[in-house]
């Protein structure tokens, strides 16, 4: 279901800048999963379409006592999975 929102979304507005928020994202090892997932959709509508990649602001939210330092410092680590990922498609 989420894929194909984000798949009618893509294609009928064909963004260059895309925000995705996760309002109750956690800070946890999975805090990043749903956006790497949204990613891969949108990346992989722009190879078939031969679009050239939106610019992803993302945006997490969650209860104030969550602890995000450990997610800032995997933020590296994340993306280059996440291109490895997607370049692996």
């Amino acid at each position: 279901m989420r894929e194909e929102a984000m798949s009618r979304l893509y294609r009928s507005m064909r963004p260059k800048r895309l925000a995705i928020a996760d309002l109750g994202c956690s800070s946890g090892p999975n805090t990043l999963l749903v956006m790497s997932e949204a990613i891969k959709v949108v990346e992989k509508l722009c190879r078939e379409l031969k679009h050239e990649s939106p610019e992803y602001q993302i945006y997490l939210n969650d209860l104030p006592g969550n602890d995000f330092n450990n997610i800032f410092k995997s933020l590296e680590s994340f993306k280059e999975r996440l291109r490895n990922e997607i370049e692996d498609e």
